[in-house]
């Protein structure tokens, strides 16, 4: 694997944007979930060709083994790709550095991971490759990839919404387990659907953009919460 991963980063290194790390482990898994999509046996029984085959098929999402196309095709899958990855869109970091600034409290996950405002904006540079390795931090224990991917969008969702409302600052921390939780219940509620799990399985299954998309339900998520009075604004502040 390291091999292959040494060649690749020669060779295709475009494919390696949006990878702070190279999780080994983590794409050893993505691999068997490739190769469990279409039950063509274990990765330990692959030839070292079919190894390497397979690896380029999750570093670029494209590609067969065996004669089956085994690329995620699916939402859910494709979510699950980026997340065992730990792939995550361009300007990332410098959005959730835009939240920190308006999060006193900091931003907080799994429960007990919090990133503090302090002393992490007043020692560090959004630029800077610590500050990337602390947000990576923040997100590491998050085991479930589609999760964790679910969670880098809300973040993107969270900054967009910041940034075209500049008066508004949250005054508690954001937790964005309980943002993911109320996007996943208000698009139960429009599904009709009662079972939670169902509903969480359809949700990771949904496209991010378009109607209906789940960017919808984390910016409705995330305006609730700023209407629920966590947010402290200037005059004529609108939430859009």
């Amino acid at each position: 694997m390291v091999l292959y991963l040494a060649a690749f980063v020669a060779t295709l290194p475009k494919v390696f944007e949006g990878m702070l790390k190279i999780r080994i482990g983590w794409i050893i898994e993505a691999m068997k979930q490739r190769l469990a999509s279409r039950r063509l046996g274990c990765l330990y029984a692959q030839s070292p060709s079919d190894v390497k085959a397979l690896l380029k098929i999750v570093l670029t999402s494209k590609g067969k083994l065996h004669g089956q196309d085994i690329a995620p095709r699916t939402p859910l899958q494709n979510r699950q790709l980026d997340g065992a990855v730990h792939r995550v869109p361009p300007g990332f970091y410098d959005k959730v550095w835009s939240i920190l600034q308006r999060v006193p409290e900091g931003i907080k996950v799994s429960k007990h991971n919090i990133l503090s405002q302090l002393p992490t904006i007043s020692e560090m540079t959004h630029r800077e490759r610590n500050f990337q390795l602390k947000v990576e931090e923040l997100l590491s224990d998050i085991s479930n990839p589609e999760y964790r991917q679910t969670v880098v969008e809300l973040l993107v969702v969270l900054a967009t919404i910041l940034e075209r409302n500049p008066e508004v600052e949250l005054s508690q921390s954001i937790d964005l387990d309980q943002l993911v939780d109320e996007a996943i219940e208000l698009f139960a509620s429009d599904l009709g659907s009662g079972d939670g799990q169902s509903a969480k399985d359809q949700f990771y299954n949904t496209p991010r953009d378009g109607k209906g998309g789940t960017t919808t339900y984390m910016a409705r998520a995330v305006v609730n919460r700023l209407l629920r009075g966590s947010a402290c604004v200037s005059s004529n502040c609108y939430v859009s």
